[in-house]
């Protein structure tokens, strides 16, 4: 029995939609990888090969090509080029605007158009930090000390206040800081476009972590295993669920007590080592 293939408007990335279709088109021996290429105006298949990995980038003229490629009519041509742009953005008014084009279709009216301030929240690793450091309340007295625990200038941490409170993170009185939000997380979206700088920052501090600190202030682990592709989802969907214990439990109890406090920053990674490609899909 023929499988059925998912309309493009139920993908929120290009890349799947692509590695979907070219799948299923070339399991039924309508063309091959080497053939879409060719007519795609792709350089050769490895390139076809890397951009379904996330590890190239296509234009709007040659993703049009391939989405003629592919015999999408008009309006999936439309949408299948928005979500290029969408998912290849690193500017917050491209992505916006590739966002809207996306909201015109009616499955993804839903979708929230993310502003500049939140970008901002993860474009230095120090705002969720100090969000964290300011706990239930701290005094205005206080922010030399931040500024000194964190190795920050005093004018960086003011910065922060005033981006926390603009997100109404936090409420600024005449003496103290008060947090208004006892958890954050960021948007699965905002992680993908804008947290590169964040996870770069936070890996270089882990790095120094291991160098300076003695072993009972710090917990390094590892585990090299090997997967099957159908099971990549379900550990990311798994480290994910365990990220939100972990945040809900502790800051939770971290707000109830009294005792003096500790920032501590856990980082959960997953990346491939090395790739088995079935040689069938360079044919």
């Amino acid at each position: 029995m023929e499988s059925r293939m998912k309309e493009i408007f139920e993908y929120l990335s290009f890349r799947e939609f692509l590695s979907d279709r070219i799948t299923t088109l070339r399991a039924r021996g309508e063309f091959s990888n080497r053939e879409f290429a060719k007519q795609a105006g792709l350089k050769t298949t490895s390139f076809l090969r890397l951009l379904l990995k996330g590890q190239r980038n296509v234009t709007t003229k040659t993703a049009k090509k391939m989405a003629e490629c592919l015999g999408l009519d008009a309006a999936e041509v439309k949408f299948f080029t928005a979500l290029v742009e969408f998912n290849q953005s690193k500017d917050v008014e491209v992505y916006n605007q590739a966002l809207l084009s996306l909201k015109k279709f009616k499955r993804l009216r839903s979708l929230r158009v993310l502003n500049v301030d939140e970008w901002r929240l993860f474009s230095e690793w120090y705002h969720v930090v100090v969000l964290e450091w300011i706990g239930k309340k701290t005094e205005l007295r206080n922010l030399p000390e931040i500024a000194h625990a964190l190795t920050l200038s005093l004018d960086k941490v003011k910065g922060s206040l005033q981006l926390l409170e603009d997100l109404k993170l936090i409420k600024i009185t005449d003496s103290e800081i008060l947090r208004t939000s006892e958890v954050i997380a960021s948007p699965e979206v905002v992680k993908d476009l804008n947290a590169r700088n964040f996870h770069v920052a936070m890996s270089k501090k882990a790095i120094e972590a291991v160098e300076i600190l003695p072993t009972d202030e710090r917990e390094f682990g590892s585990l090299t295993i090997s997967l099957a592709k159908s099971q990549i989802k379900t550990l990311k969907d798994k480290l994910k669920e365990f990220r939100r214990e972990l945040n809900l439990q502790f800051s939770e109890e971290s707000q109830a007590t009294a005792e003096s406090r500790e920032i501590y920053q856990i980082n959960l990674q997953m990346f491939p080592l090395a790739r088995f490609d079935d040689a069938s899909e360079l044919e």
